[in-house]
């Protein structure tokens, strides 16, 4: 196995941290607060993570996307070697889905022509590691409500208003 790096990034909200393996993006944590990331890199100094030996291209993209400049991460690998493959198709699917636009969780069970629910399609965005690149947020509800969105429903909120999507409370 190929060893795992990170990186810090910076942004109004706090810090942030993402993880790599084999020159793929294998998770992306918000800046949820200075505890929240030193818990996080206290694990993983125990997991021998080591730090970038330079400075991500991704880290300075999600730093410029926090400033409010628009940028698309579809470009990004993302390390999903582990995922299964409706997860995989799902997010696919997700990735098509551009800066300052928004789709159901039905659109997405739909659009992988498997057959699945949104409620499948909730669950799976709740599995999702690397935010941002694969744009969870951008999954309302179908009559334009947010849903639900990880360790901090906020989060969903303020990322669609960076972006211009409006949505219902």
């Amino acid at each position: 196995m190929e060893a795992i790096v990170y990186d810090v990034y910076e942004t109004q909200y706090g810090t942030g941290l993402i993880l790599f393996q084999n020159d793929r993006v294998r998770q992306l944590h918000l800046p949820l607060g200075d505890r929240y990331l030193f818990s996080q890199l206290s694990q993983l100094v125990k997991e021998k993570v080591l730090p970038t030996n330079s400075r991500s291209l991704l880290a300075q993209r999600v730093e410029e996307y926090f400033r409010g400049l628009r940028v698309e991460f579809d470009d990004v690998k993302v390390y999903d070697e582990d995922y299964p493959e409706l997860r995989k198709l799902v997010f696919q699917a997700l990735r098509k889905v551009k800066y300052g636009e928004s789709c159901s969780y039905g659109y997405l069970a739909h659009a992988t022509s498997k057959k699945t629910t949104p409620r499948a399609i909730g669950s799976i965005m709740s599995s999702n590691r690397v935010p941002l690149v694969i744009p969870c947020h951008r999954v309302i509800m179908s009559d334009g409500r947010l849903g639900g969105y990880g360790p901090d429903p906020e989060w969903k909120k303020r990322l669609l208003e960076m972006e211009g999507v409006r949505v219902k409370d």
